[in-house]
């Protein structure tokens, strides 16, 4: 079932990505034609990446997968297209865990079985809690220390609005990196955020010095989190 699993992933990814050129992703929003290539070479490369699974129930399977691709022109009526994307993708993987139980592929206890072996594993939760912590909460925290900071000729710090999306990228990188030990890759990084930091300074000291330390406290929170987690794995152990 594993390797049919990453086979049936692999055909979705090929499909959906590298056979999905722009003028396909931009045109099928509003024209069927191409809404109804991309879901022919969706199938196609999922036929392809299971060789020697065939049966009337793959092809079934497979068929009824590619199909749910016609949700794609539901994007278009959202406003916030990140949003959809990530949702629609989510919908995708779920169709593939799922379809294949219904024409017999794999058993649907088998999924059950497999998802609440991940719920209950509590390294799961331990990964859960030092991400979300490390991420998203410390982005709040880091952004009620940097809005607090005055100088009285420069009233509040102004910070921009992309900060905050690139501090979450960043504190994800480092956590990771960290998990792995690679603390040097972690040095440079920093470093190469040094250099980004000399243009600030240039046009605002202060401006410079905020995102200096929105840099540090980033990394700090971050490699804060990679620490309670090794913590955690060792003690739920």
């Amino acid at each position: 079932m594993a390797i049919l699993a990453i086979r049936l992933l692999v055909g979705h990814l090929v499909g959906d990505f590298l056979f999905q050129t722009n003028t396909i992703a931009e045109r099928k929003m509003n024209e069927w034609k191409y809404l109804l290539i991309h879901i022919a070479l969706v199938f196609l490369s999922m036929v392809i990446c299971t060789v020697g699974y065939w049966s009337w129930g793959m092809v079934g399977a497979l068929a009824l997968i590619s199909l749910l691709h016609l949700v794609d022109r539901v994007k278009n009526y959202g406003k916030d297209s990140l949003r959809w994307f990530f949702a629609d993708q989510v919908f995708h993987l779920v169709s593939i865990a799922i379809i294949p139980a219904f024409f017999g592929i794999w058993s649907s206890t088998s999924v059950l079985r497999f998802i609440e072996k991940v719920y209950y594993h509590p390294e799961f939760w331990v990964y859960v809690l030092g991400y979300v912590g490390g991420v998203f909460v410390s982005s709040i925290v880091i952004g009620k220390i940097l809005g607090s900071i005055e100088r009285e000729d420069s009233g509040s710090a102004p910070v921009s609005p992309l900060a905050g999306k690139i501090g979450i990228v960043e504190r994800m990188i480092v956590i990771t990196l960290a998990l792995f030990n690679q603390y040097t890759a972690i040095g440079i990084v920093f470093a190469i955020k040094g250099v980004a930091r000399k243009t600030y300074v240039e046009c605002n000291d202060f401006q410079g010095e905020i995102y200096f330390l929105g840099t540090g406290l980033s990394f700090f929170f971050a490699i804060i989190a990679a620490i309670l987690i090794n913590w955690l794995l060792g003690v739920v152990h």
